[in-house]
């Protein structure tokens, strides 16, 4: 939500859902948008539930992602 509107949000019902589990649909970020936050989103929006962060936890994102700590840089390898 960080530009204002959810994932897949220009796409219809029936494309979403397609969308959502295509591995060649390419989610656009905007440019106008941190960089951290964006790893961030795509660390939390990776289709291989083996490959998606975890939330909490040890290296969980809210424990450890930069986004939400500044004192921390990038060390996402998804970049």
């Amino acid at each position: 939500m960080c530009y204002g509107r959810t994932p897949f949000a220009e796409l219809h019902m029936f494309s979403k859902l397609q969308a959502i589990v295509n591995p060649k649909h390419k989610i656009k970020f905007p440019e106008t948008v941190d960089d951290n936050a964006i790893d961030a989103i795509k660390l939390c929006l990776s289709r291989n539930p083996e490959e998606r962060s975890s939330i909490v936890g040890i290296n969980g994102l809210l424990n450890e992602h930069c986004f939400l700590h500044s004192n921390r840089r990038i060390e996402s390898k998804r970049r």
